[in-house]
């Protein structure tokens, strides 16, 4: 199954494609279009700053992405778009840009939570069975979860 993943919570363009079969997961392109150099200015993120960036960005990303891979619309199985947690204008970019080339290719599209997709980006070289518990912290978002290799994650502790 080859997926592409988009990511746009915050104030980085991310679009990746992965292979993933029963032998493992490989990255076949990662890219990712930084916008730390705008909101220096202004000494943090401004939200409809890095929504503009998105709306800038997505496209290259994608173009670069697909080309790095050698992969076509044709070759993708799945979009992976995340859906939160994060700055609402920049998701907004993400998931519109997801659901458009969804519909245009005809492919399926899965909502990813942002704080689990760095929990279970563990297990891309892993296939440990072993239980874990991870502890997700950021500025604004702080949550507990028990997560297994084998099973859904469920938020244990959310401490806002």
């Amino acid at each position: 199954m080859i997926i592409l993943g988009i990511e746009t919570s915050c104030d980085d363009t991310c679009v990746a494609v992965v292979k993933s079969d029963p032998k493992g997961h490989r990255i076949l392109a990662n890219i990712v279009s930084s916008q730390i150099k705008v909101h220096a200015p202004f000494g943090g993120i401004v939200p409809n700053l890095a929504s503009r960036e998105h709306l800038k960005n997505i496209k290259p990303c994608l173009k670069k992405a697909l080309k790095e891979s050698d992969k076509s619309p044709r070759d993708i199985d799945l979009i992976a778009v995340t859906i939160g947690p994060g700055l609402i204008p920049s998701l907004l970019v993400g998931v519109n840009f997801s659901k458009a080339l969804a519909y245009a290719w005809q492919k399926p599209i899965l909502g990813i939570n942002h704080l689990e997709g760095h929990i279970y980006a563990n297990w891309l070289w892993s296939s440990s069975k072993i239980s874990r518990i991870s502890r997700s912290l950021s500025n604004c978002f702080r949550w507990a979860y028990a997560v297994s290799s084998n099973e859904k994650s469920r938020s244990i502790q959310n401490f806002r």
